[in-house]
């Protein structure tokens, strides 16, 4: 997990210890591991994507790149979030990247995440009650998108507060929002929330540990974590979800 302002990156080990991972990160953020094992991150002071070895060793992915998430496929693509311009990017394989959705639709992409299967691409919507749901092309291109995960609004608000989503190896999808964890079925319908840790705001979510079957949160400063009963997925392995229930 990063600390921007700190320019570190740590990590919390499967012995419950925090140990510094990476110190003058460059602000890194929307820290995502990729197929290769290694740490991808967004460094938005110096508008680019990097990598980093187990030994912390960098190396540049792309460059004038402003990217607020990332999502990494097992081809080694990246897909991320431009939320300033309203955009998602594409970087392949060969680091060649390029704008792949700006039609505007979307009032606040905060988030993205792929599909446990990586055929669709969800971007999440820090303002409206909907985040939206794309099939990828086999140029990474995004194709047939729509509003289509309805997200529990707060009474005391118009923003949904949407910050970070992902997904486990069942299909359901999990969004950050202002009134807790919301997680949706593949058709769409939130079916349960979580509550939030604290009363503030939760920043990002992931699965981790050995068996992926923890989730953690950060959320004002602080990274929590609550046993599942599901399992994540990673870049490296995609995976079939079950088919929808109507």
């Amino acid at each position: 997990f990063a600390d921007p302002a700190a320019n570190r990156i740590y990590r919390f080990g499967n012995d419950g210890k925090v140990v510094l991972f990476k110190d003058n990160s460059s602000g890194a953020t929307a820290l995502r591991v990729g197929p290769d094992g290694r740490l991808y991150c967004s460094q938005p002071g110096r508008k680019r994507i990097v990598s980093y070895g187990p030994a912390g060793d960098e190396k540049v992915v792309a460059q004038n790149v402003d990217a607020n998430d990332l999502a990494l496929t097992a081809k080694g693509e990246i897909h991320f979030i431009d939320t300033a311009y309203k955009h998602v990017g594409y970087v392949d394989s060969k680091g060649q990247k390029r704008i792949v959705y700006e039609g505007g639709e979307i009032p606040l992409p905060t988030a993205l995440s792929l599909s446990p299967d990586q055929a669709m691409l969800i971007v999440a919507d820090g303002q409206t009650r909907f985040s939206w749901s794309f099939q990828i092309a086999p140029d990474g291109s995004l194709v047939n998108g729509e509003p289509f995960f309805r997200l529990e609004m707060p009474e005391s608000s118009w923003m949904s507060g949407a910050q970070g989503v992902t997904v486990d190896s069942d299909g359901l999808v999990y969004s950050t929002s202002a009134v807790g964890i919301q997680i949706f079925e593949q058709n769409g319908r939130c079916t349960r929330i979580l509550n939030k840790p604290e009363s503030g705001v939760i920043s990002s979510l992931a699965f981790a540990g050995t068996d992926l079957n923890w989730i953690f949160v950060t959320e004002g400063g602080n990274l929590f974590r609550r046993p599942v009963k599901t399992k994540g997925v990673t870049a490296r392995e995609p995976v079939k979800p079950p088919k929808p229930l109507l």
